[in-house]
């Protein structure tokens, strides 16, 4: 079992992936929830239940597995706050489940990027939290480069815990998200120094 589960967070384009590629390059353990769900989506139960709650069809690909439409899903969920409840209560607790048992044989700190950390309930199932933060103009050019279009991004941002005025407490670090690699690198070596001790 780990020794220690930190949660990597912040609002959408914040930047989670870089400041996730920087804690691995030093030698932990990260893994991503948005991958997790990924990988649960190939299970055919789990995927008729997501499907069923966005009203959304599967569709069968050439080799054999079930997928879906992801954008039109997403549409569907942040359109309809009562069909974006539902699939968070019916998969967050899934991707949870498979988090810990996928980290069940590591020792020592293990990080797991979480985007919906706060929204999802899910901040007393971990030890502490880095909260990844940005200037807003510079999350949504960030994202765009995704394919998705200003209207989307700020539809999801407005779905997201606002991170404006957030105001950490005694377990969590906010690393703020800057432009120079080698000052965010600094700044999220130093926040893991003092999560993991």
């Amino acid at each position: 079992m780990p020794s220690k589960t930190i949660a990597i967070t912040g609002g959408i384009g914040s930047g989670k992936s870089e400041v996730s590629r920087i804690i691995r390059s030093l030698g932990y353990s990260v893994y991503d929830m948005d991958e997790i769900y990924s990988s649960l989506l190939k299970k055919y139960e789990f995927l008729q239940k997501v499907c069923e709650i966005l009203k959304v069809f599967p569709i069968r690909v050439n080799d054999g597995e079930w997928t879906f439409d992801h954008r039109e899903a997403a549409k569907n969920a942040f359109k309809d706050e009562s069909i974006k409840n539902r699939l968070d209560e019916f998969t967050h607790p899934e991707i949870l489940k498979e988090f810990k048992r996928l980290s069940k044989a590591e020792r020592g700190a293990v990080f797991c990027e979480v985007p919906l950390y706060y929204e999802s309930g899910l901040s007393n199932q971990f030890d502490s939290a880095l909260v990844v933060i940005r200037p807003l103009a510079d999350r949504i050019e960030s994202v765009k480069l995704r394919g998705l279009t200003e209207e989307e991004i700020r539809l999801r941002i407005e779905n997201q815990f606002d991170y404006t005025n957030f105001v950490p407490d005694e377990h969590t670090i906010v690393i703020e998200n800057v432009k120079d690699l080698n000052e965010l690198e600094a700044r999220v070596k130093s926040a893991v120094e003092k999560v993991v001790k």
